[in-house]
């Protein structure tokens, strides 16, 4: 039974790690992810610049590829969950940035 639930978490976080990482790489390089409205958010542009989006984007790349990675997971879904909670606040105006 413990070797079942490694491969379920390592699965889940696999899939989320290729989520986040193709959300990075859709930012990066201006690809629309319009059939998928729950996450088309995290696609667009904050009012904070370009700077700030193009960092966000790789950051994303990044914990999702350390998320495939599944090396220290749980840290890396904390990071992702940030992420994405963090760019939801941000652009619902909810941060003062």
């Amino acid at each position: 039974m413990p070797l079942l639930n490694f491969y379920i978490a390592q699965g889940a976080a696999t899939f989320v790690g290729c989520v986040l990482f193709s959300i990075g790489l859709a930012g990066l390089v201006g690809a629309p992810l319009y059939p998928i409205d729950s996450i088309s958010y995290l696609v667009k542009p904050t009012a904070l610049g370009p700077d700030f989006d193009l960092q966000y984007w790789m950051v994303s790349m990044v914990v999702g590829l350390w998320l495939v990675l599944f090396v220290w997971a749980r840290f890396a879904a904390i990071a992702g969950i940030v992420l994405i909670v963090g760019k939801w606040a941000i652009l619902r105006g909810l941060l003062p940035i």
